[in-house]
């Protein structure tokens, strides 16, 4: 059955005509001649009908109802391009709707299909007058010519798909499957306009499906950015498919902005991405931009997120955002009401970042504190950062001060240990000692750290000194016995110190033994002497060895006037009866075991007069300088030991033994 038409080109000019939904007229593009086509046969009324419903029927997924409609279309004319049209699109609904065709049974509906399309094409290669009719009596339903241009599009037939679309009002098609498939199709084919219509007809899209094209479909801008607000509240995620949301985080090459709009629509839906992602792939692509990260910041803490993700935030900001960054993120997170104690090892990584300023540093310390911290995270942060870190004094010490400030007192592990170990602060030191004794210390708790910093520390002597004067002002003290042991081992370098030291102990009420100054003149690291501490060892009563007296009168070199009144004191003081002492010596190559006043003769290192008024000191105790001595273990007269030296005697030696007779044949 056939139906003739007027001309399809403009009756006026010839120009070819488009087709107005509104008027329901064709109008010539040229010279904008409309047309109204009037068909001279109308006996295709009902098959076209049957038609639309067919196609309508496919487009709500109603196959098994299309696949009736379409053998009544094909009773009334097999061969009718409408019934060809209704063919193709339900053969082709079929063969793209899981669960309609069996696999086994695809193959062959593919050639039906094919076959079908080739009897279209046969019957005009364009837009047959016959089929414009049939398009003009579905009166503009969308959902019939959106299943065209779907299946149009599948078998690659520019013309068909384009006239079809030209018909097309995206805005009122309602079958949500049909949209779905327009939507792939005019992203596919990059049209927006066609796009945004399909977008904008909300209730009628698969909003879940219709968003995941949008993030990964649709160019960036402002619409995308509506579209997104638009389809997440009617998408329907649940928390757990936020994925969708981070896989767009990860991959676009969107702006910030709309990467941020996405968070925030998916914040508000209820399926926000984790924070790790939005720390890696959101914050971190700010730029530095300081309300940007505010607003994201505001939308984490909206989205509630649980503890193991805020502190991996918080870590993040701590160890590797810029201070203006970190600054912004820890003041909205303070003021967010959530429930955040930070980890001292943030705290800590964050004070050793050499790209931050001291003043940053102290900034981020005080933002810190703006969450719940207890006594032990603070103590730990000071304790670590006191005794750990190793930056430079001029930045450690208004660190040390700043921590301080969040204490009331300080572990007695902590003290202990930069007193002891700790060199990093250098002649600062007693500075930032200083401020930690203000602190509310039970000093009892440090009983012997004065005694294991003397015994244990590194401090050069200077700063030693200043350290000990703090830690003895503070109440604390050495024991006699370390004392002794300090002043045995005493040098130059550090001789000032340590009298000064055991001064202070015994002003602060430490006792020294009684045999302290024999110990020490028995002992004393090479034999070196210090007049103060031997002044400082000194106690009333005390009692004096020979080998002590011996080693003084040897070896003590110092101002005589005072080495000679401490000598009538000490002999008076020893255990033994001077002249009785026993030594030994090395003269002129020889062990020479003597007397100690033989010994002081021929070792004598004293100006002549000192060294008479000791040997005269010696004598009067009862010495006698003509007794035997042994040299290299051989027995011989004194005498005779200084005849056969003498070309080799010292000018002191043989001036006391002159003054003494030894030259004498009557001694």
């Amino acid at each position: 059955m056939a139906s003739s038409y007027k001309s399809v080109k403009c009756d006026s000019c010839g120009g070819s005509l488009v087709y107005s939904r509104e008027k329901k007229v064709w109008i010539c593009r040229y010279c904008g001649n409309e047309i109204r086509r009037e068909e001279e046969y109308d006996g295709l009324y009902t098959i076209k009908n049957v038609v639309r419903q067919t196609i309508t029927d496919t487009a709500y997924g109603r196959l098994e109802q299309a696949r009736r409609n379409l053998a009544e279309c094909e009773k009334i004319d097999t061969r009718y391009v409408g019934t060809l049209i209704a063919r193709l699109c339900v053969q082709m609904f079929t063969l793209i709707t899981p669960g309609e065709c069996p696999q086994s049974g695809q193959k062959s509906l593919i050639r039906q299909i094919r076959q079908n399309y080739e009897d279209l094409q046969k019957l005009d290669q364009g837009i047959s007058a016959e089929e414009e009719a049939l398009y003009e009596s579905f009166d503009g339903n969308a959902d019939v010519f959106a299943v065209l241009v779907v299946v149009f599009d599948s078998l690659g037939d520019r013309v068909h798909k384009e006239f079809a679309e030209n018909l097309l009002d995206a805005a009122k098609v309602y079958s949500e499957r049909i949209n779905d498939s327009l939507l792939r199709y005019a992203m596919r084919s990059k049209k927006l306009e066609l796009a945004d219509r399909i977008l904008d007809n909300v209730d009628n899209i698969p909003c879940r499906a219709a968003l995941l094209t949008v993030l990964a479909e649709y160019p960036d801008g402002d619409s995308k950015r509506q579209h997104v607000r638009d389809l997440f509240p009617r998408a329907g995620l649940s928390r757990d498919e936020r994925k969708a949301v981070e896989g767009y985080l990860k991959t676009t090459k969107d702006c910030p902005e709309t990467k941020t709009a996405v968070y925030a629509a998916g914040v508000e839906a209820g399926v926000p991405a984790s924070i790790t992602c939005v720390e890696e792939y959101l914050l971190k692509d700010l730029g530095g931009r300081i309300e940007d990260v505010r607003k994201v910041i505001r939308l984490i803490a909206q989205a509630k997120p649980n503890d193991a993700e805020l502190y991996r935030l918080i870590t993040a900001i701590f160890t590797g955002h810029s201070f203006p960054v970190a600054q912004a993120e820890l003041s909205e997170l303070a003021s967010s009401g959530l429930y955040i104690v930070v980890n001292p090892s943030d705290i800590l990584r964050m004070l050793s970042r050499q790209e931050l300023s001291l003043d940053e540093r102290l900034a981020l310390v005080d933002l810190a504190h703006q969450f719940n911290s207890d006594a032990r995270t603070n103590d730990t942060i000071l304790a670590e950062y006191l005794n750990r870190n190793r930056d430079a004094a001029d930045i450690r010490i208004p660190v040390i001060e700043k921590l301080l400030t969040y204490v009331r007192t300080i572990a007695t592990a902590t003290l202990s240990e930069y007193v002891i170990r700790v060199t990093t602060d250098g002649k600062r030191k007693p500075e930032v000692l200083s401020r930690i004794l203000e602190l509310d210390l039970n000093m009892s708790f440090f009983r012997s750290l004065m005694q294991q910093y003397m015994a244990g520390s590194q401090d050069p002597p200077d700063v030693k000194a200043e350290i000990t004067a703090l830690l003895g002002r503070a109440g604390l003290t050495v024991d006699a016995g370390t004392l002794l042991d300090m002043a045995c081992s005493c040098t130059q370098e550090n001789a000032l110190e340590t009298i000064n030291l055991v001064n202070r102990m015994k002003q602060s009420g430490v006792h020294m033994r009684s045999d302290a100054l024999s110990i020490y003149l028995e002992k004393a690291a090479g034999r070196q002497y210090y007049a103060g501490l031997i002044s400082a060892l000194y106690t009333e009563g005390c009692i004096l060895s020979g080998r002590a007296v011996a080693n003084y009168v040897l070896y003590a070199r110092m101002n005589e006037e005072v080495k000679l009144r401490n000598l009538e004191t000490f002999l008076a003081a020893c255990s033994e009866p001077a002249g009785s002492i026993a030594v030994t010596v090395s003269h002129l190559g020889h062990r020479v075991d003597c007397s100690l006043l033989q010994a002081y003769v021929l070792t004598a290192g004293e100006s002549l007069p000192t060294a008479g008024r000791i040997t005269d000191m010696l004598k009067s105790t009862g010495a006698k300088l003509n007794a035997n001595i042994q040299v290299d273990q051989a027995n011989m007269k004194f005498k005779k030991y200084i005849m056969d030296n003498r070309p080799q005697l010292g000018g002191q030696t043989e001036a006391l033994c002159a003054d003494n007779k030894v030259f004498s044949m009557f001694f």
